[in-house]
């Protein structure tokens, strides 16, 4: 499985205006864009909330209590996992919407570069992710929040290139696909919660 390169991730995170038209131009498969990007940048949210998780319950509880079924070890195997899926299923849904509603903004609609799209874009909320695992939450918040701006910018950049709507009308596509991108995240995070709450039914905390 190839790894996403540095090169164009620094190209991403620097010169967004630049590497855009490049990647728009790039004919990529689905599976390749899941395989050589969207998996592996997934994985950094959900890997250092779970560290960040773990070292904040054992800074209040003892290292003791991370091992064994009634601490936070299983809880922090569970939060790395059922983040993971979160992630990888919000690129999914939201490239499905920015595909559907490509013809809503005169668009062309291609699942393909929706894909790609979506994926480029959340590239810096992923990245981003590295500072969940810091002692102080709300400094992970405020990073998470600039870096969640910043996809914005780069989702506003990237439709009228990859999905060939006007640019007139990006604004209001990058608006809707926002949008969208909250309320999936929310939901799928309370189904995400109902299920970790169905599994931890009877077992002491």
């Amino acid at each position: 499985m190839q790894t996403p390169s540095v090169q164009r991730l620094m190209a991403i995170l620097t010169k967004p205006k630049e590497i855009w038209p490049q990647i728009a131009g790039e004919t990529t498969s689905i599976r390749a864009l899941y395989m050589g990007w969207i998996l592996w940048l997934a994985a950094i949210p959900a890997v250092f909330s779970s560290i960040g998780a773990a070292l904040m319950w054992s800074r209040m509880m003892g290292p003791a209590t991370m091992l064994g079924m009634g601490g936070v070890g299983p809880f922090v195997i569970q939060n790395l996992v059922m983040g993971y899926i979160l992630q990888i299923a919000l690129v999914a849904v939201l490239a499905w919407a920015t595909m559907a509603l490509a013809k809503s903004f005169d668009g062309q609609p291609d699942l393909a570069q929706a894909t790609k799209t979506v994926a480029y874009a959340f590239t810096p909320v992923w990245l981003a992710g590295v500072f969940q695992a810091l002692p102080v939450p709300f400094l992970g918040a405020l990073v998470s929040l600039a870096a969640w701006v910043y996809a914005i910018y780069q989702l506003f950049l990237g439709l009228p290139l990859t999905m060939r709507c006007p640019a007139q009308k990006a604004g209001a596509y990058t608006a809707v696909i926002a949008v969208i991108g909250v309320v999936v995240a929310i939901l799928l995070g309370m189904i995400m919660g109902g299920m970790w709450l169905a599994s931890r039914a009877g077992t002491p905390f």
